[in-house]
């Protein structure tokens, strides 16, 4: 299961209106990469695949592909607005380590 906040399913609904997208799912998505080995995708899409599983939260349709899912089952994703800058935070209950920045994780 997936859970976004309200403050970051906000901000996706604003994301969408401001690029005009249509697209009825938020895939999110972990991807090789960053200093800990795994990086957190999110992207706007139209199509499911085999396998996706499906999650609403606070409007929001999320998908997250089978491989994805085993690394984060549980999170809850926020959006931080500070003087370092604005972005989303996931809160991983999987993760052992993540870095300095919150964009990567293992």
């Amino acid at each position: 299961m997936l859970t976004l906040t309200k403050t970051a399913a906000e901000q996706i609904q604003k994301l969408k209106t401001q690029s005009n997208d249509a697209s009825p799912y938020l895939r999110v998505a972990v991807l090789g990469g960053g200093c800990e080995g795994n990086t957190y995708r999110m992207a706007f899409e139209n199509t499911l695949y085999d396998g996706d599983k499906q999650f609403e939260s606070q409007g929001v349709t999320m998908v997250v592909d089978p491989q994805s899912m085993a690394m984060i089952s549980g999170v809850t994703i926020d959006f931080a607005n500070g003087l370092d800058g604005s972005y989303f935070t996931f809160n991983n209950p999987n993760a052992h380590h993540s870095c300095g920045c919150g964009k990567s994780f293992s």
